[in-house]
């Protein structure tokens, strides 16, 4: 998050050089669509207070890619913010890698529509990805 390594400077180049080294991926925040909603309710403004702008840099390293979306408030306002995302994620799929998506909302609670959302449009593009079980008694999956 901090802004020097988001400035082509010195430090962005010495924080990719060290992630290349160690073959470890970088993690792209992408919250523009968080940044295009307008502030018209208290969720909004604090996530837009909260979440960082910053430009949207992917490394390409062997590693899975860690992709974190932070969501328009309007779940369909999301569609054309997640269409790159989802060609970039069928191409990383079909090259054999496993890419990490997060999704959040302003509302924490509408991150599983925006989950459901994700799934949806990316089991169109790659139809061997599973659905998403969104069932509550399925046990917490680790991170990596």
């Amino acid at each position: 998050r901090h802004s020097a390594f988001f400035d082509k400077g010195e430090a962005e180049k010495a924080l990719n050089r060290g992630l290349r080294e160690r073959r470890i991926a970088r993690v792209c925040m992408d919250s523009r669509a968080l940044f295009a909603a307008t502030p018209d309710n208290e969720e909004t403004r604090d996530a837009q207070r909260k979440k960082p702008r910053v430009p949207v840099h992917l490394l390409p390293v062997d590693a899975a890619p860690v992709i974190r979306f932070v969501g328009h408030p309007d779940l369909e306002a999301n569609r054309p913010f997640l269409a790159p995302w989802v060609e970039r994620a069928a191409a990383w799929i079909e090259e054999g890698k496993r890419p990490y998506i997060f999704m959040h909302m302003p509302n924490k609670g509408d991150a599983l529509s925006l989950a459901a959302l994700w799934n949806e449009l990316l089991k169109k593009r790659v139809p061997t990805v599973d659905a998403l079980c969104l069932d509550a008694t399925q046990p917490q999956m680790g991170l990596f």
